[in-house]
C-alpha cells in the first residue's frame, strides 16, 4: 500500500515526474472555491499552486492536500477573488517536493514570482472561472 505522498518508484532509469491533477480537466469551468484531485505519481509532497493566465503573473500556494488511497490528494484552490471577473482564465499545476517537510516553508496564500529551481512541477491545467450569479 502506498504511503502519504508517495507512489509506486519510478525506473532507475527514468527521471521522477510530479504529481498531476486529475480533476479539473483542461478548460473546465471552476468555481471561485473548488476542490482539485490528483495523483502522486513518484514519491514525495504536492503542493498545489495557481495563477491567472495573464503572462508574467505570480503564484500562489493554495490549501494543504489532503491523502487518499494510492497517492490520490485533494486541495481546496481559490480562483481569484470577489472582483474577478466571470470567464477569467487560470492555471493549475502542482509542486512535488521530495518531503513534507521540504514544503513546510510553502504556505497557503504566499505568492511567489519565481517557482522554486530543482522541484518538479505537472503539467499546467487552464481552467476558466464561472460564478453561479453570472449565469
Amino acid at each position: 500500500m502506498l504511503g502519504k505522498g508517495s507512489a509506486a518508484k519510478p525506473s532507475a532509469d527514468k527521471t521522477p515526474v510530479a504529481g498531476l491533477i486529475t480533476f479539473p480537466e483542461p478548460d473546465a469551468k471552476v468555481k471561485t472555491i473548488t476542490e482539485i484531485s490528483g495523483k502522486m505519481t513518484s514519491e514525495g509532497w504536492p503542493v498545489v499552486i495557481v495563477r491567472s493566465d495573464a503572462p508574467n503573473d505570480h503564484w500562489w500556494i493554495q490549501g494543504p492536500a489532503k491523502f487518499g488511497e494510492g497517492g490520490s490528494f485533494t486541495s481546496s484552490v481559490r480562483f481569484g477573488n470577489d472582483k474577478t471577473p466571470n470567464g477569467k482564465g487560470f492555471i493549475v499545476a502542482v509542486l512535488t517536493f521530495p518531503s513534507a517537510k521540504a514544503a513546510e516553508a510553502y504556505l497557503p496564500g504566499i505568492s511567489l514570482e519565481n517557482l522554486p529551481v530543482g522541484i518538479a512541477m505537472s503539467k499546467e491545467v487552464p481552467v476558466i472561472l464561472e460564478r453561479p450569479e453570472s449565469k
